[in-house]
This record gives structure tokens, C-alpha cells and sequence, in this order.
């Protein structure tokens, strides 16, 4: 996609106006979506993705001068993050999978079978980003500084997420059991 003066317009962006910052979101927002789409499949993980474009572009605005085909730029940058997320997500779905291997159902009690199903569910609904930073925390025991470098995000975010996640799971499961087990439950979740 071809801006009349893009020169200008990344000048201005990279001397912080945000104004010419909406312009270019605006200009390329539907574009990089449908792009990113193609390679995701995924809508809620393609509006993350977007956003993640345009927030390490604002983040690197200072470069923007150096560049000298944006259009070129912008969908590598799309399609490496994309790329990034989708193994990212793949290899937590294994590392998932065994987990669930390694605690063999046989062993289990139709009671703890149904809540580890549950558990799973509510994390199966989760945002994509959302899920990917409960998994590492809460699965893969990282800590939210190593998430928060990992996925080029704050820690304040990483914590946020973690915090909605487990609210959510509780929320599931408070919608299936009584109140009782609901307490046994909220003590259980945090040890996940």
C-alpha cells in the first residue's frame, strides 16, 4: 500500500506524532489483519498479532527514518511474529499434552478427571496471549520477568494476565460446582 508523502508520514511518526501514527494504523490495519489471518487462521490471535505490530513500531519509531520500503518492513515484521506465535503455540500444546500424559488418567478419580477437564477448558478459552502467559507461568514456571522479556511485554501486563487468567478458571469452575467445593477449588488453582 502506497501513502501519498509515507516519508513524511514516518518522519512524523518517528518524531512521536501520534496523530501521523494513526494515520498509518489506519492505513494498513486491514491489510496487515487479513495477511496475518491467512497464516494464523485465528481471529482473536490476529487482532493480538496487529497490535503487536504496531506497538514494537511505536516502541522502534526512531528507525522508521532509516527504513526505505515501510510496506516491505511492516509484513516481515507480521509475518516473523506470526511465524513466532504459532510455534510458540504448538510447542505449548505438546508440552500440554504430556503434561497430561504424565498424569496418567487411569490413576485419577472420575471426580479429578472431570476438574483437570474443566481446568483445561477454561484455559482452552482463554485470549491467545492470555493463555500463552498463564501456560508459561503457571506450566513452564517461568518467571513473569522471563515472560514479560520472552514475549516483549511488561512485567505489570504479564502479571495482569496471570491475574485475569486464574480469575477466569475460577469463574468456570465456580459455574460447575457448589460453593464448598468452589473454596477447595480456588486453593487447588493456585498451586497450578
Amino acid at each position: 500500500m502506497n501513502l501519498k508523502n509515507e516519508g513524511h508520514l514516518l518522519g512524523a511518526v518517528a518524531s512521536g506524532d501520534e496523530g501521523a501514527f494513526r494515520q498509518l494504523f489506519d492505513a494498513y490495519h486491514n491489510k496487515l489483519a487479513l495477511f496475518i489471518y491467512r497464516l494464523t487462521k485465528d481471529r482473536l490471535l490476529t487482532d493480538e498479532l496487529v497490535q503487536d505490530v504496531f506497538v514494537k513500531i511505536w516502541n522502534r519509531k526512531e528507525h522508521l527514518l532509516k527504513i526505505t520500503n515501510f510496506d516491505s518492513y511492516l509484513f516481515a515484521m507480521a509475518k516473523n511474529l506470526a511465524l513466532n506465535a504459532l510455534r510458540d503455540l504448538a510447542r505449548r500444546s505438546e508440552k500440554h499434552r504430556l503434561w497430561e500424559v504424565e498424569y496418567d488418567e487411569a490413576d485419577l478419580s472420575e471426580q479429578q478427571k472431570e476438574f483437570f477437564s474443566l481446568v483445561n477448558e477454561a484455559i482452552d478459552h482463554l485470549p491467545t496471549q492470555q493463555r500463552e502467559v498463564y501456560l508459561l507461568s503457571k506450566y513452564e514456571k517461568y518467571k513473569h520477568e522471563q515472560i514479560a522479556q520472552k514475549m516483549d511485554l511488561s512485567q505489570q501486563t504479564v502479571k495482569k494476565y496471570v491475574q485475569r487468567a486464574t480469575q477466569h478458571i475460577l469463574a468456570h469452575l465456580r459455574n460447575k460446582f457448589d460453593v464448598f467445593f468452589t473454596l477447595i477449588i480456588s486453593v487447588l488453582i493456585s498451586f497450578l
